[in-house]
């Protein structure tokens, strides 16, 4: 299974106040630099479902710093990003 990558909680932050001020989301992708620390498609994904106020942009095991994290290998995302659930699988 590919490991998956998300934003961190910080970064996330960052980017949600500036979509608040009307700046696009590619904007302000590019402005915090996301854009150099992962594939720029699969941050708007994130940066997407986090404004949409999807749980799956914000996992329990996410922590606010580095930037870019990956998934713990006992976490894995059913379904996908936007519409999908994280599962422990030491607990299912």
């Amino acid at each position: 299974m590919k490991a998956r990558k998300l934003i961190g909680r910080s970064m996330l932050d960052k980017i949600f106040k500036l979509v608040k001020k009307q700046v696009p989301i590619a904007t302000a992708i590019r402005i915090v630099g996301l854009d150099k620390l992962m594939n720029y498609r699969s941050a708007y994904d994130i940066v997407r479902a986090d404004i949409e106020g999807r749980n799956t942009a914000r996992p329990s095991w996410l922590q606010n710093e580095p930037a870019v994290q990956i998934a713990p290998n006992d976490w894995i995302l059913i379904n996908g990003l936007m519409k999908g659930t994280w599962y422990n699988i030491k607990e299912v």
